[in-house]
């Protein structure tokens, strides 16, 4: 994860850092928490870091979920998951629902979620 925090960071703020609540440009840096740089919006006072609204944000266990979106991709079942991944089959659905509905939530049909998906599983 933490050779992917880099890559994610580059993706999300390539134009312009900005705040992840309301847009504005106008953020200092406030601190780190748990290694993460913190930033705070001078303009909506909120705080975010590289992985907030991130579908692995506070996960347990956020350097398996590269290792589940592979597995997902290749059409691993979810028993076989929760097994490879020693993660209880609930959670193993629930990460399932989590990355669907934030592909969902921007704009990714059944079949493009799988097309998307089926592309970013090559870079990783």
């Amino acid at each position: 994860m933490e050779k992917l925090l880099p890559k994610i960071k580059e993706s999300r703020f390539s134009s312009s850092l900005g705040c992840l609540h309301c847009g504005n440009t106008a953020v200092k840096r406030n601190g780190k928490y748990r290694s993460r740089q913190r930033y705070l919006c001078k303009d909506c006072g909120k705080t975010f870091n590289d992985m907030t609204n991130m579908p692995f944000t506070d996960s347990r266990y956020p350097e398996n979920w590269i290792k589940y979106i592979k597995m997902m991709i290749n059409g691993v079942t979810l028993p076989k998951i929760s097994d490879s991944l020693k993660i209880h089959i609930s959670t193993a659905f629930y990460w399932r629902h989590k990355i669907l509905n934030a592909l969902g939530s921007h704009g990714f049909n059944q079949l493009s979620v799988i097309h998307y998906l089926l592309r970013i599983s090559k870079n990783l």
